[in-house]
């Protein structure tokens, strides 16, 4: 389902899905905060200073004039734009508290129940995968690599960012992408419906693989790989944020 932030002025992105404290407990007697996932671009300003970031979090996010206020900004990330190889960044992800009147859901599509998350040791090269997301809605690929290090272009702000330890997904269908835009934020499964990455990027450049991780990596990638998506892996996403998944 498509969101954004009020004030971003893009085509949105999409919620990934709903977590809650990971170490908070609840009242007797009171409702639990719950909160919407997505990536920082998706849900937060990313111009300007971040104490005047306006926190604001619609739904539709492509459509701002009918769209319907859902939840406020609590947390991100920090993408870090003066990053480097040395100082990489390893998520774009944030999370609005959400609007106590508003359902949700612990189902994407209506059918794919999440079942928790895998972590990194456990997301191998091969390993069947999917997501559903606003613009391009289902689409299934495999993971090439967990180990990869790229810099991501971000529009709104002009900026650039390098991250590393990246998912890369490659699509089953050669001419087809994993995602498009507006598909940021989705939530990516394995065939377990086991949570494994944070969708937050495509192709737009050459990525660079841990050549140890991958058997036969063609020589020369930006030629050799397209149409790929790019994921943080979902235990680093948690972990920044101190969320868990919520379940059933």
């Amino acid at each position: 389902s498509s969101i954004g932030n009020a004030h971003q002025g893009h085509t949105g992105g999409t919620i990934g899905f709903f977590c809650e404290p990971a170490d908070q407990a609840t009242p007797t007697g009171a409702q639990k905060p719950i909160y919407v996932l997505s990536n920082e671009h998706v849900l937060a300003k990313m111009r300007g200073k971040k104490e005047e970031r306006p926190t604001c979090v619609v739904q539709p996010g492509k459509n701002i004039i009918s769209s319907e206020l859902v939840a406020n900004l609590s947390k991100t990330g920090e993408i870090d734009f003066k990053s480097s190889e040395k100082q990489p960044n390893r998520v774009d992800a944030a999370i609005a508290k959400l609007n106590a009147t508003i359902g949700y859901s612990t189902t994407i599509k209506g059918e794919w129940e999440v079942d928790g998350h895998l972590d990194r040791e456990s997301i191998v090269h091969g390993m069947p995968c999917k997501k559903y997301g606003s613009t391009s809605f289902e689409t299934r690929g495999y993971v090439y690599s967990r180990h990869v290090a790229i810099w991501v272009s971000y529009l709104d702000n002009g900026k650039k960012a390098f991250f590393d330890e990246q998912i890369l997904i490659l699509p089953n269908n050669d001419e087809t992408k994993f995602g498009e835009p507006g598909d940021s934020g989705s939530l990516v499964l394995n065939d377990q419906n086991k949570a494994i990455g944070l969708l937050f990027a495509g192709s737009e450049g050459a990525a660079k693989i841990d050549t140890g991780e991958v058997p036969d990596v063609p020589p020369n990638l930006s030629k050799v790989i397209k149409n790929y998506g790019l994921a943080n892996c979902i235990s680093d996403v948690l972990s920044k944020l101190n969320v868990k998944l919520v379940e059933d």
